[in-house]
């Protein structure tokens, strides 16, 4: 019979030595497979790879501006008034300080008082072309609307246009009736003082007519308005208050200070003192005119009996008078009936007479005028 002991040393033998593995000798295998990167293959390594010619990539520039001027996956809808444009907000992001303050939005509605659908239209071909240039027509509209989206690229070329130095006379003038409708007042101003020569043809203008008050003052405060005579400054207030004198001889005393009395004539101020004009007699009768004609006759007497210009400034100043300062001079303008060669005219009917010849035979006659400085014309 098996004792207890045996027992235990048969169930650790069935149980544990069983699950010993049995190290057998390994021969070497002679069919042993290896990859090809083991047996020295690189799949990078391959001789005159650099010298295989390989096509050109197209340029993302290209791909991306043909896309563009395709108007392909536009992503914002600019509305105005309308009419709805589609765009890139990139392109509009790259050139507009406005759009760049905008994220998150493919619908933009703009104002129409400040951006038309044209001068959009205009900004965005402006954006889209590789070398634009601002053209005449609409560039008010235009400059009004890149003021509006802060794009300063476009108004950096308004301004060369505008203030070039081949913009006067006539052309400013219209330019300037574009810049009043956007209330510009730097570019009104800017116009005005070019009208120089242009000055009667416009006063002859039913456009003159239709000025309001402070574009009255605002023309007739120019020092580069070309005159024969400070004359027809004060017959061209006479012609505006008195198309709607009802309504306007409120605004007379603030339209006739614009009138430079004391480059007048003496024999100009005793005509104008003397007048049987009843539409200069209106005028001239207000006290304060009154005043301003005396003052005027006092300043060309103590002009006339100062010994020099210290002097002239000296007494000026106890009189409490001011030197006016000259216009734009034209030559000598001669009517019919004037005998000292100012253009003084006879008669406020003279000048009337005047204007309608320009309007009706001569409206480019300014062209021919000649303009006198310091005795000396050009």
């Amino acid at each position: 019979m098996a004792s207890h002991k045996d027992n235990e040393l048969k169930f650790f033998s069935n149980n544990f030595c069983t699950n010993i593995p049995i190290l057998l000798p390994v021969k070497d295998d002679p069919l042993k497979e290896k990859s090809l990167a083991q047996m020295g293959y690189d799949p990078n390594d391959m001789p005159n790879w650099g010298a295989i010619s390989q096509p050109k990539k197209p340029k993302l520039e290209n791909l991306l501006l043909a896309k563009i001027l395709k108007y392909e996956q536009t992503n914002v809808e600019i509305h105005i008034e309308g009419t709805i444009f589609r765009c890139h907000m990139l392109v509009l992001q790259c050139y507009s300080e406005y759009f760049c303050d905008l994220t998150g939005t493919d619908k933009v509605v703009l104002p129409s008082n400040k951006v038309t659908p044209q001068s959009f239209f205009m900004l965005y071909s402006w954006m889209l072309s590789p070398d634009p240039i601002v053209g005449r027509e609409g560039i008010l509209e235009l400059y009004n609307a890149a003021e509006y989206l802060k794009i300063d690229g476009v108004l950096s070329q308004c301004w060369a246009c505008l203030d070039d130095a081949q913009i006067s006379e006539d052309a400013a003038f219209l330019l300037y009736l574009e810049a009043r409708q956007f209330r510009k007042s730097l570019i009104e101003e800017l116009m005005i003082a070019r009208i120089f020569k242009f000055f009667l043809t416009l006063v002859a203008s039913e456009e003159f007519l239709k000025f309001a008050v402070d574009e009255v003052v605002l023309l007739l405060n120019s020092n580069s308005i070309g005159v024969h005579s400070e004359m027809e400054v004060l017959l061209s207030v006479v012609r505006w208050v008195n198309h709607d004198w009802m309504e306007r001889s409120k605004y007379l005393i603030e339209v006739i200070s614009c009138v430079r009395f004391g480059l007048l004539t003496l024999p100009q101020l005793v005509w104008l003192k003397n007048s049987c004009d009843a539409e200069i007699n209106e005028i001239i009768d207000t006290p304060e005119v009154k005043e301003m004609i005396e003052d005027a006759i006092s300043y060309i007497i103590t002009k006339g009996s100062s010994n020099n210009l210290e002097d002239l400034f000296k007494k000026l100043k106890e009189l409490k008078l001011f030197e006016p300062v000259d216009r734009l001079w034209l030559e000598e303008h001669y009517c019919e009936g004037q005998g000292d060669g100012q253009a003084s005219y006879n008669s406020y009917k003279t000048f009337l007479e005047y204007l309608r010849m320009i309007r009706e035979t001569n409206p480019h006659g300014w062209r021919n005028e000649v303009v006198r400085v310091d005795n000396e014309t050009f």
